[in-house]
C-alpha cells in the first residue's frame, strides 16, 4: 500500500476508527499488527525479515544494557552491527559487489564471472537497518536505555508512517513517546491533517505531474542539447523535493493523528546558500544520522585536518551507496561531499567573492550545483551523467539552447514565492510549514483547495522515489 492509494485510504480508516479507543496498551499492540498488515500487503515474505530484524535488536540490546563489562558490551554491539549490516549487505548491494569484483579482475587480466543474482530488496530496509544501528549504538553508549517491551521496540521499528521511507526516527526521540501517546487530539488533528493534506498535493499534482517529464528528457539524455539537460535537471528537483517531502509531510501528519512526533526532515533546502547548508535542511534525519554514526566516530574535525578529510570522504562515499548500489550514486555522494569539504577549506580564500554574489545569487549558485548532483543521482548510469553534465556545462556549443523551454523556471518561481512568504511568516524559525501561523479560516481554506486541486489535477499515480531504497 502506498500512501496515495485508495486501499492506504480504507486501511487508515479503519485504523482510526479502531485504535484511538482501544485502552493504551493494546493501542501499543494493535499499532504492531496494524503496522505489520501493512507492511506485509506489499510482500508477506519481507515481514519477515522485519521481525528477524527486531527480534535480533531487541535481544542484543538487551544484552548490551545489562552488560557490566566493556568486553561484553563490544561483543554485543559489533554482532548487532555486523547482523544489520550484513542483512542489508545481503539484500542490497550482494549482485553490485559481485559485479564490481568481476570488473576489477577483468582489469586485472583475469577472465572471470561471479554470476550473482541479488535477492529482491525489501521494502524501507535502509531506514529500518539504520534505526536499528542507531538503537544499538545508542544502548552501547548510554544515551538510552534498552527498551524493557518487546512490542514497544516493535512499534518503533515498524510504525507504519515512517516504515518505508523514512524519516529516519531514533529511538530516544520515539520510545519516550509511547507511555505518554494521546490519539486524535483536537488540536494535534487540525495540524496532522494539514500536513497530509500538503504532502499529498506535493505528491500527486506537483511531483506526479513533472515525473512523466522528467522521465521523457533522462530517457533520451545523450541526445539532449545544454538548455534540455537543465531542464531535466531542475524538473527532478522540483519532483524529487515534491515527492520525497510530500511522503515525510504524510508521514508526520499521519504519526500525529496518532500521538506521536516524528522529526522534521527539509526546510527549503533549495533555498540554501552553501552546500553544508543545504545538507542541513535536506534529508534531515539522514545527514544527521550519517553526521552521529559515522563522521564523528571516524574522527571528525577533532583529529586534524587528514583525518576530517578522510572522515568527510568515507562519509559521502557511503552516503551515496546507501541510496543505491550503483556506482552513479557514489558520485553523487562523493560529489556532495567533495563541494562541502571545499567550502570548508577555501571559506577564508572565497568568502569574500561568495558574499559579493549577495543572498540570491548564493542561493542561485547553490541551486545549479545541486541541479547538476541530481544528474548523477537519475540518470540510469555513469557514462549517460557524465555525458548530459558535459553539455549543460558548456555554453559555447552552438545547440546549446536547442529546445530550451521555461517551464522549470516557472516551478522554481513558484517555490521562490512560497520561501518568501515563509520567510515572511516565521522570520528566522521554523520553515517547514507555511499553513501554521496563518488565521484559521485562511487555514481552512486553503486545504480545502488543496484536497480539491489534489483530486482534480492529480498525475498518473506513481510510487513514491524513495521506496526504491
Amino acid at each position: 500500500m502506498i500512501f496515495n492509494s485508495f486501499s492506504f485510504l480504507v486501511f487508515l480508516a479503519l485504523t482510526l476508527c479502531a485504535v484511538p479507543f482501544l485502552p493504551s496498551p493494546w493501542r501499543v499492540f494493535s499499532l504492531v499488527f496494524l503496522s505489520y498488515l501493512f507492511y506485509a500487503a506489499a510482500n508477506p515474505s519481507w515481514l519477515l525479515i522485519l521481525v528477524f530484524c527486531t527480534l535480533l535488536n531487541y535481544c542484543l540490546a538487551r544484552w548490551i544494557g545489562g552488560a557490566t563489562r566493556l568486553a561484553a558490551r563490544r561483543t554485543g554491539l559489533v554482532l548487532s552491527c555486523a547482523g544489520n549490516i550484513g542483512l542489508l549487505f545481503f539484500f542490497k548491494y550482494v549482485e553490485f559487489a559481485a559485479s564490481t569484483a568481476t570488473s576489477l579482475l577483468r582489469v586485472a587480466g583475469i577472465e572471470a564471472s561471479l554470476p550473482v543474482a541479488g535477492p529482491e530488496l525489501p521494502l524501507g530496509i535502509s531506514f529500518f537497518i539504520f534505526e536499528s544501528v542507531s538503537y544499538a549504538v545508542d544502548v552501547y553508549s548510554r544515551r538510552l536505555p534498552p527498551a524493557r517491551r518487546l512490542w514497544d521496540y516493535a512499534l518503533f521499528i515498524a510504525f507504519f508512517p515512517h516504515l518505508v521511507a523514512g524519516p529516519i526516527v531514533r529511538a530516544r526521540d520515539f520510545l519516550p513517546q509511547i507511555a505518554a501517546h494521546r490519539p486524535l487530539r483536537r488540536r494535534a488533528t487540525i495540524s496532522a491533517m494539514e500536513l497530509i493534506v500538503l504532502g499529498m498535493f506535493k505528491k500527486v499534482v506537483i511531483a506526479d505531474n513533472i515525473g512523466p517529464e522528467a522521465d521523457s528528457l533522462f530517457a533520451v539524455g545523450d541526445l539532449l542539447s545544454g538548455a534540455q539537460g537543465w531542464s531535466a535537471a531542475m524538473l527532478f528537483a522540483v519532483q524529487i523535493y515534491c515527492d520525497f517531502s510530500g511522503y515525510t509531510d504524510i508521514a508526520r501528519g499521519l504519526a500525529r493523528l496518532f500521538g506521536f512526533e516524528l522529526g522534521i526532515n527539509f526546510l527549503w533546502p533549495y533555498f540554501s546558500r552553501s552546500m553544508r547548508e543545504f545538507w542541513r535542511h535536506w534529508h534531515i534525519s539522514l545527514s544527521t544520522w550519517l553526521r552521529d554514526y559515522l563522521y564523528i566516530p571516524l574522527g571528525g574535525s577533532r583529529k586534524g585536518v587528514a583525518r576530517m578529510i578522510a572522515a568527510m570522504l568515507v562519509t559521502w562515499f557511503l552516503g551515496g551507496l546507501w541510496h543505491g548500489a550503483a556506482w552513479h550514486f557514489v558520485a553523487w555522494g562523493v560529489y556532495h561531499g567533495l563541494l562541502v569539504l571545499l567550502g570548508a577549506i577555501l571559506a577564508p580564500s572565497l568568502g569574500p567573492l561568495w558574499r559579493g554574489l549577495g543572498k540570491w545569487g548564493q542561493i542561485a549558485a547553490t541551486f545549479a550545483l545541486v541541479c547538476i548532483g541530481w544528474v548523477f543521482f537519475r540518470a540510469p548510469d555513469m557514462s549517460g551523467a557524465l555525458t548530459m553534465i558535459s553539455r549543460m556545462l558548456a555554453p559555447w556549443r552552438p545547440d546549446f539552447y536547442a529546445g530550451a523551454t521555461l517551464a522549470p523556471f516557472a516551478l522554481i518561481a513558484a517555490l521562490a514565492g512560497l520561501h518568501v512568504v515563509s520567510r515572511r511568516l516565521y522570520g528566522g524559525g521554523d520553515r517547514s510549514s507555511v499553513l501554521v501561523r496563518l488565521p484559521y479560516g485562511a487555514r481552512l481554506a486553503i486545504v480545502s483547495g488543496l484536497m480539491v486541486a489534489s483530486v482534480i489535477f492529480a498525475g498518473k499515480q506513481q510510487s513514491f522515489i524513495y521506496f526504491q531504497f
